[in-house]
């Protein structure tokens, strides 16, 4: 039955179709039907004519009409029923059993499906598969609005398994993965002193052992319950599965933490109270903000706050949620002691127009704190809040939007507890022993260090001042020094002084090298190479300042540098090919033919090019000064035969006569200019004769030629 009343003039309203029948008040008691119920209200304005449509979709749950009062296998009841569990493990007596018959007694519509087949009605024979079958039962209330679902699983003995099937902590236990049978090593967090754990075995016949801190604590067969106690810090709990038969074992090792701290987004918000926000896409984020939507999609990002001095701090972790929130937390009978968390708008949203009052409570008890009245805005500073909640059962942080719930993003950054774990206690069995950690630390007063690399003398020394610390604590009866903490200490030491053989490595040589090295000038040589010298020179003087080198890296360091020197390359001189260059710029290309022209005109213009460039290698040098020596040489020749072209000797001699002018007191060019001039009238007279001019020609080419590289080997020999 629902009631509702509508202030409004004219108001019609059906259900599933039906209309109700008007009242004069315009309120209604509605029946409602089982499973779904579609009602309508039709609301008419004073004028007639406006209307409004509203439609309510609701849902009448029909599970008081659904009865599992019981489940058979067998004809015996299955052991430990309850109609609001819903999964179950039956043993079978024998390994050799084939089937099993299934009996549901309840109000409903049932169906028994296993091994792809299915059954409808209350009863149904099961075919067993080797080791392990699955049933399902399915039942539906007779209206079809609701459905209640079962798991059997039916187990073959097998006395050889030797497995722990799960581990039960309730909420004050979380391990690091899910546990799996298969697995035998885990950790996790604990968040009470005492805790019930439940520990079965898949196998109803395999015992149970479980050992706390090395200490036998219960032993059971299939299901072990136990309170465990937990002290601050490392707690190891250790459970033993022996089968049947007793051949076979498993150990489960479960490392769990009592922190001293414990992290709100450590644990899990009662989702049956909490709200947040009235978008079905605003949602409570563990670690993260709410998060901004884009093209549709909210994305969570960092928790940021806005602190006094106008800077941003971001949260590793806290609680991101979107106003109007409100998030509960059951700590009833945690360890936990106070309560401290950062709180306001989350920078994310920018410049929004964010209003927000925040308010904390203890169970029903609101907690003041400065400003609990005025509402935050984007630009409000954060602020902090931290309260006892010890002996609380509830944890409650509310978010009020004010009138407008837009841009309220807030974020609890850091939100944590303190927690009440003790320390683990020293029983008089406990007597810590420092024998071992005693001559450790004579062995240590002994030990040389003297040209050990610098981080082993650290960790030497450190190691040593911690032992000496553990010792003084333990001589002087304090009681947090536990006998793990002493044997920890004379390990690290031992382990610390095996390291001291590593020596640094005699840097004389590399110091030589380097030396060497940074006396150069670099302007003196060409670009190629002189990368790889200077990365070389600067890894070679971060070894010479490494205290942790070893020889065989120190060695590498002064190698790798006098290679890179070798690699160097001087730049050439260039004094030979400047006087070329000049004496070529002076020189008159008046009476020499086009093609010689040109030829002349390139030699110079890569000559000049070889002389500008500052990385022109001696080979670059030489080919440049040989190239227009030649081209210097075969101009002035050509130039010497335009000026004299009718000259044939002062003596008469026709033919192939010689010449016997006189040269002497000439340089080598003039000589050589002229004998080709003598050379060339000479052979010119000639008639009848085509090969001699060409013939001559070639002789006068090679002979400039010639000279002009005696010449400038002249001239080099000479510098």
């Amino acid at each position: 039955m629902t009631a509702c009343r509508l202030q409004r003039y004219d108001v019609l309203v059906t259900q599933n179709g039906k209309h109700l029948e008007q009242t004069e008040d315009n309120s209604y008691e509605i029946s409602m039907s089982p499973g779904i119920n579609a009602l309508e209200v039709f609301v008419t304005a004073q004028d007639g004519v406006t209307q409004s449509v509203y439609r309510f979709i609701v849902l009448h749950n029909t599970v008081s009409h659904i009865q599992v009062s019981g489940i058979q296998i067998n004809g015996v009841a299955l052991e430990g029923f309850d109609p609001q569990v819903h999964e179950y493990t039956y043993f079978a007596e024998t390994a050799d059993l084939d089937k099993v018959k299934i009996q549901v007694q309840s109000n409903g519509t049932t169906v028994i499906a296993a091994n792809g087949q299915r059954t409808e009605g209350d009863t149904a024979e099961v075919g067993l598969i080797e080791s392990n079958t699955d049933i399902s039962v399915a039942v539906h209330a007779a209206d079809g609005a609701l459905t209640e679902y079962y798991v059997i699983h039916v187990q073959k003995p097998d006395d050889t398994n030797a497995k722990l099937e799960e581990v039960d902590a309730g909420k004050f236990a979380v391990l690091d993965k899910e546990f799996s049978p298969e697995e035998n090593n885990y950790t996790g967090k604990v968040f009470a002193e005492e805790i019930l754990f439940t520990f079965t075995a898949e196998e109803r016949n395999a015992v149970i052992h479980v050992k706390q801190n090395g200490e036998e604590t219960a032993s059971a067969a299939h299901r072990l319950e136990q309170n465990l106690h937990f002290y601050k810090g490392e707690n190891v709990v250790e459970v033993q599965v022996c089968s049947e038969d007793g051949e076979h074992e498993q150990t489960y090792r479960f490392v769990f933490e009592a922190p001293e701290v414990i992290y709100l987004s450590d644990l899990a918000y009662n989702a049956e109270k909490s709200y947040c926000g009235n978008a079905s896409e605003n949602q409570i984020q563990y670690d993260k903000s709410t998060g901004n939507k884009i093209n549709n999609v909210v994305t969570p990002a960092d928790i940021t706050l806005l602190q006094e001095d106008g800077s941003i701090r971001t949260f590793e972790r806290g609680i991101g949620a979107h106003a109007t929130s409100d998030i509960y937390f059951d700590i009833e009978g945690m360890a936990v002691d106070t309560f401290t968390t950062y709180f306001g708008i989350d920078q994310e949203v920018g410049k929004g127009e964010s209003s927000v009052r925040f308010a904390f409570y203890k169970d029903a008890e609101e907690i003041p704190y400065d400003g609990q009245e005025d509402e935050m805005l984007e630009n409000t500073a954060m602020k902090q809040i931290s309260f006892s909640v010890k002996d609380a059962k509830e944890l409650r942080l509310y978010a009020d939007a004010g009138q407008y719930e837009w841009s309220d993003h807030v974020s609890y950054g850091d939100a944590k507890f303190t927690t009440t774990f003790a320390e683990k206690p020293q029983t008089p069995d406990d007597e810590i022993s420092t024998a071992v950690l005693e001559y450790a630390l004579n062995l240590a007063e002994t030990a040389d260090t003297e040209g050990a690399v610098d981080s082993v003398v650290k960790i030497f020394n450190d190691a040593k001042a911690a032992a000496e610390d553990i010792l003084a604590r333990a001589q002087a009866g304090d009681t947090s020094v536990t006998q793990e903490m002493v044997d920890e200490s004379w390990l690290n030491l031992i382990k610390a002084m095996q390291y001291l053989s590593f020596k640094q490595g005699d840097k004389t040589d590399l110091q030589k090298v380097i030396d060497m090295a940074k006396s150069l000038d670099l302007n003196e040589y060409l670009d190629e190479g002189r990368q790889a010298f200077t990365d070389a020179l600067a890894t070679a003087e971060a070894v010479l300042a490494n205290g942790d080198a070893m020889q065989d890296e120190v060695d590498q360091s002064w190698k790798d540098l006098l290679k890179a020197m070798s690699e160097l390359r001087l730049k050439p001189d260039k004094d030979a090919l400047k006087d070329l260059i000049d004496e070529a710029n002076g020189m008159s290309t008046e009476g020499a033919d086009e093609e010689m022209i040109a030829a002349f005109q390139n030699a110079l213009a890569a000559a000049m090019s070889v002389y500008d460039n500052e990385q022109s290698t001696e080979e670059e040098v030489a080919t440049a000064e040989e190239g227009l020596q030649a081209a210097l040489d075969q101009l002035r020749a050509a130039v010497g035969d335009a000026e004299d072209p009718d000259n044939s000797g002062d003596d008469g001699n026709t033919g192939n006569g010689s010449s016997s002018a006189d040269t002497s007191g000439k340089d080598n060019a003039s000589a050589q200019t002229d004998a080709t001039k003598n050379n060339s009238a000479q052979k010119s007279v000639k008639t009848g004769d085509t090969a001699a001019p060409i013939a001559g020609m070639a002789a006068v080419m090679m002979l400039a030629a010639a000279a002009g590289v005696m010449a400038y080997r002249r001239r080099r020999e000479t510098r």
